[in-house]
């Protein structure tokens, strides 16, 4: 019986195989320089946000209707928020009675009380 052809020979093919970079934390952008963030007492948290443009902007609103707005980066999981906030109070419970004002002048019930900045 005739042999079957020989299949061509492969001749093998070297890969370069590296783990993926590490992502690199990006240190947040300054917060505007309107905006002074306290360094004691309490705040009321209005708004987080992925992008700082977004937070400023929402900080912007809030200084044109004469409130202590601020922008505070968090890092969560790896990634940056930006948590738009409202203060600084003396103590929780004058925190909290702004954050009953803030609520009906904002027509928002989602905010959190948090020690500042």
């Amino acid at each position: 019986p005739p042999s079957a052809p020989e299949a061509p020979k492969e001749e093998p093919v070297e890969t370069d195989i590296r783990p993926a970079p590490e992502p690199k934390a990006v240190p947040p952008p300054d917060p505007p320089k309107s905006a002074p963030v306290p360094k004691t007492g309490w705040s009321v948290q209005i708004a987080s946000y992925e992008s700082a443009a977004d937070a400023d902007a929402r900080v912007a609103k809030l200084q044109e209707k004469k409130l202590k707005a601020y922008r505070v980066a968090a890092l969560i999981r790896g990634n940056n928020w930006y948590r738009v906030k409202v203060g600084s109070y003396p103590s929780k419970d004058a925190a909290a009675k702004a954050r009953a004002d803030l609520a009906r002048t904002l027509g928002t019930r989602d905010l959190m009380i948090t020690e500042a900045p």
